[in-house]
């Protein structure tokens, strides 16, 4: 098997920086061009992932307290979503069993035939709007 079939993991020391780098994969499979991730920890144990590009572009943040951003580098909420958030899509009311405990409350679906937005209130069932 040749080096371009395979996925590296490199560990290495704090270079100085405010992030300590743990981890560096490069996929390079296919013949296309590879990703490259940084994935680190800050000093105040923020666990991040970023982009291997000049502007080392940070794709996911997780917080020591919990709080999970995707795009942001300060997410303000258990999870925050910077750009646009995309659900799956249904054909008419989702069913009933998806939407019938008071731990599936919140669960969302969106039907792109009658443009309605469907959300689970729990053991009440879907609300449209």
């Amino acid at each position: 098997m040749s080096s371009e079939d395979m996925d590296e993991l490199n560990i290495s020391e704090s270079d100085g920086s405010a992030d300590t780098e743990i981890a560096f994969f490069y996929t390079g499979s296919g013949g296309g061009t590879p990703g490259r991730f940084h994935i680190g920890v800050q000093d105040d144990g923020t666990l991040t992932v970023k982009s291997f590009t000049p502007d080392a572009t940070r794709l996911l943040t997780i917080e020591p307290g919990g709080n999970v951003g995707i795009g942001t580098d300060t997410p303000q909420s258990a999870l925050q979503v910077s750009g646009y958030l995309q659900v799956d899509l249904t054909s008419g009311t989702p069913p009933a069993g998806d939407c019938d405990a008071a731990a599936e409350a919140g669960r969302t679906k969106f039907d792109d035939t009658s443009d309605t937005v469907y959300i689970c209130s729990g053991a009440s069932g879907w609300i449209s709007k």
